[in-house]
């Protein structure tokens, strides 16, 4: 009669079966604990201040205007399509004339002279009387690029400002131009104090 086989303990299989039932505890403690996620942040009174919201509609025109041209090969900015209008209507412009109507620093403006250089929409030519002064002309291919523009932003302004009627977008246009001549006056008159602090 072969000798009997002696039983397996059942400690091991407690302990696995204890190990598991704690795991599944556990689990289900770590659950019962997650944390209850903090209210959503809210802009609150930063949406009563002027700069917030200008600052605001200046994005969302830009972001606009990016999605409205996409599909052009060589997409120029906001700015660089005001410089063209600029040149169209005053043909021979030069650059230093052209910062001073665009309110831009003069080597921010090199940067976006060049870029139209480069797309072939703008040509330069030195002015004869001074010698260090360009003159821009646009090219026939800028003028093509300026009509396909000009058309694009005439659809863009108009989906960005349909919530607008008419007269609200006059009056828009007004209260801006109005913010805009208003801040150009202080600003030069702080900066004129400046200088004078600094000769005293």
């Amino acid at each position: 009669m072969p000798p009997s086989r002696p039983a397996k303990s059942k400690r091991p299989a407690l302990r696995k079966a204890r190990s598991d039932g704690r795991s599944r505890a556990a689990v289900q403690k770590r659950v019962a604990k997650k944390p209850t996620p903090a209210p959503q942040a809210r802009i609150g009174r930063l949406a009563r201040e002027f700069g917030y919201l200008l600052r605001r509609a200046s994005a969302v025109f830009s972001v606009h205007w990016a999605l409205q041209f996409a599909a052009e090969e060589a997409p120029i900015t906001p700015v660089q399509c005001g410089m063209m209008i600029l040149v169209d209507e005053n043909p021979g412009l030069t650059q230093i004339e052209l910062a001073r109507l665009l309110r831009v620093e003069g080597s921010t403006l090199w940067q976006l002279v060049d870029r139209l250089l480069e797309l072939g929409f703008i040509h330069r030519r030195r002015v004869p009387e001074d010698r260090r002064a360009y003159a821009i002309h646009l090219s026939q291919a800028g003028r093509k690029a300026l009509r396909r523009y000009e058309h694009g932003s005439r659809l863009h302004k108009q989906a960005l400002l349909e919530c607008l009627s008419e007269k609200e977008r006059g009056a828009l246009a007004a209260m801006l131009t109005r913010v805009i001549e208003a801040g150009d006056r202080l600003n030069e008159r702080k900066a004129s104090e400046r200088r004078t602090d600094r000769r005293r």
